[in-house]
């Protein structure tokens, strides 16, 4: 066996000799720990509905307005049931959330080291970090999907109280059959979707955490003498309202923002609301574009599937083995090779071997040799003997 030793060996000498001497290449690391920060590249680029203008401080401002307009426990509460600054600002929360979670364990995740003795075969380098990052993503998201789950589950044990209207204790006082006294009573107002058809709510959440609603949107205009109409309700797409502004969102899609006709009728709303209290800045939100190549998402798709992917539309990951090699930076490469060698003793069976072969060689082939001689000689001696 011979050993061969490849002094400073670039990453294109490596990969001919890995190609060559896969089973016998050793490079030693100059440099045995590497830091995943030089050769990994980890940008996640989430969902667009997190930097839109629909979780900006002017939309959001703007529909805090709805909560306060006059009127607007007749009208903005019975149409958007929910879907107002409280939604917008839960949305916000969620994204600034997933931001802040993923920008943490991406930079923890990079500070982290590979370490090898050898540099190791391409095809398994990108197995072993694949494989890591994936448990890394994993990790990650399940955390994440813990803590919205328990604030899911806190919420529907404790079943606040979720708007002013239901926050309130109204009290009785009836009249007595006899005396027309008694004592006062209190009438709770428990927290449930409207109904869209009837505008009550027909569904109790302390019993059935699960209730739901479709949520309208009601064309509205200012009567001359001050009273406000509503005419032709417009069914929003992908908007639920459920028992708590958390279920609303993940029962809901997004589709109203992608959609001019929805977007159309909150202008609506807004152009009325800011007119009202003498807000004159005016902004337009841009509404969100869907692109198939870019986005895993359709408009369709529930927010719960959305948030349980931490908003994440893609990873981005990469690992370049070319910037992992030139760290490891080895000084040499050993491969081996099988070469054939004899002995004394093999040289001796050898030479007996080439004997014993000749001997064989000429018994086969000293009578033709000779027969050949003859008939060449044979001619020459008749020709002699005629002449005498």
């Amino acid at each position: 066996m011979t050993i061969i030793t490849q002094s400073n060996p670039s990453l294109v000498t490596y990969r001919r000799l890995h190609e060559l001497y896969s089973d016998s290449l050793k490079c030693p690391c100059k440099k045995m720990s590497i830091s995943y920060d030089i050769f990994i590249t980890l940008s996640p680029t989430l969902h667009q509905i997190c930097s839109s203008d629909f979780i900006s401080e002017s939309w959001i401002s703007t529909m805090t307005l709805f909560n306060a307009q006059p009127g607007s426990n007749t009208i903005l509460n019975v149409g958007l049931n929910g879907f107002d600054s409280r939604y917008f600002k839960l949305l916000s929360s969620i994204c600034q959330l997933a931001i802040r979670t993923i920008d943490d364990a991406v930079r923890q995740f990079l500070t982290r080291s590979f370490v090898t003795q050898y540099v190791i075969s391409e095809s398994e380098f990108n197995a072993k970090l694949n494989t890591t990052f994936k448990q890394f993503k994993q990790s990650l998201i399940t955390e994440f999907n813990l803590l919205t789950d328990m604030v899911h589950l806190f919420t529907r044990v404790d079943q606040p109280y979720t708007n002013s209207k239901n926050a309130e204790l109204l009290p009785i006082t009836p009249s007595g059959e006899t005396n027309n006294q008694s004592p006062p009573e209190l009438k709770f107002s428990f927290t449930g979707p409207i109904d869209i058809n009837s505008t009550s709510i027909d569904c109790i959440c302390a019993t059935n955490p699960r209730c739901q609603s479709s949520v309208v949107l009601y064309k509205w205009a200012l009567l001359p003498n001050g009273d406000q109409d509503l005419t032709t309700p417009y069914l929003v797409p992908g908007f639920i309202a459920g028992c708590f502004m958390l279920d609303s969102l993940q029962l809901s899609t997004l589709e109203c923002f992608y959609d001019e006709t929805c977007l159309s009728i909150y202008y609506y709303y807004i152009v009325w609301t800011r007119l009202l209290y003498s807000i004159y800045d005016w902004f337009v939100v841009r509404p969100l574009v869907y692109d198939n190549t870019s986005s895993r998402f359709p408009p369709e798709t529930s927010l719960s599937v959305i948030v349980r992917e931490m908003m994440v539309e893609q990873w981005n990951f990469s690992c370049s083995f070319e910037q992992h090699y030139e760290a490891c930076s080895p000084n040499y490469c050993t491969y081996s090779y099988t070469t054939h060698t004899y002995g004394l003793l093999g040289i001796i069976i050898q030479m007996i071997s080439m004997i014993g072969g000749l001997t064989v060689a000429l018994r086969l082939i000293t009578p033709v040799i000779v027969r050949i001689i003859l008939r060449l000689i044979s001619p020459q001696v008749n020709t002699e003997a005629e002449a005498e």
